[in-house]
């Protein structure tokens, strides 16, 4: 995989599509491009007139290649310390903080640390990666103000289809893995199941199959359904034997 550097603008950001589905009112994104390379990935045409693809040489729309921005933990810091508004941090909406070129640099712990250095944000992740277990410690210590968010994409009966569409991203056994697995100072965890393929969906043993797991791991968690390909995008919530929403995090 092709890995180019960018150097974005924006530490913190506002999100209002994000603030509007109730997920969080404030974005960190360490790139423009992931490594994980989903064939569905709908970032490409959200970003695509950004000047980092023309910088590297590549079409917003290939694969095979990611945009990091290193420097991103001291922009979020800066702004972790200076914003008098503060509130709930979606990390990441367009790219993956815990994708293989975010993990060369450290970028998931480094803006965890950077942000919650500072009083009155608390933060959700959303990860298709298991390396985010390699920080359970330091999200342990700030439980209270996490969210640890796995994205699940199919049941492992289908975990073949998924490897084929999501190549670099974790396979789906360890992010259940990941999901599911006790650690000292637990913390809540919540897990996002989409996008969901449409025959997917059409399975109703698809998704029971997902469900039990949770229930059976006795996780607190939301989690949302969607057919769209963003990242996020056109999904609801629903109830799954468990509480729809998280327990509310403390500044």
């Amino acid at each position: 995989m092709r890995i180019h550097t960018t150097t974005l603008k924006r530490g913190i950001a506002k999100t209002a599509e994000f603030k509007k589905k109730g997920l969080a009112e404030f974005a960190v994104n360490v790139g423009t491009k992931c490594g994980h390379g989903c064939s569905y990935c709908s970032t490409g045409a959200m970003l695509r007139m950004h000047p980092a693809f023309k910088q590297a040489g590549e079409n917003p729309f290939a694969s095979g290649y990611a945009i990091v921005d290193p420097a991103t933990p001291e922009r979020v810091a800066y702004d972790a310390a200076k914003l008098r508004q503060r509130g709930l941090i979606q990390l990441c909406t367009t790219v993956d903080a815990w994708s293989p070129e975010a993990q060369q640099y450290g970028l998931g712990r480094k803006c965890l640390e950077a942000i919650l250095s500072r009083p009155g944000w608390t933060v959700r992740i959303l990860t298709k990666n298991a390396a985010v277990m390699n920080d359970f410690d330091l999200i342990g210590k700030y439980r209270e103000r996490v969210l640890v968010g796995l994205s699940l994409t199919a049941p492992l009966s289908k975990a073949n289809i998924v490897a084929a569409v999501e190549p670099q991203a974790s396979p789906i056994a360890e992010r259940m893995g990941c999901s599911g697995r006790r650690v000292a100072g637990d913390f809540e965890r919540t897990g996002c199941y989409a996008p969901f393929c449409p025959d997917f969906q059409a399975e109703l043993k698809c998704t029971i199959s997902l469900t039990s797991y949770w229930t059976a791991a006795q996780r607190r968690f939301s989690w949302s359904q969607s057919t769209a390909a963003g990242r996020g995008s056109g999904s609801r919530s629903r109830r799954c034997g468990m509480p729809d929403t998280p327990a509310k995090l403390r500044h």
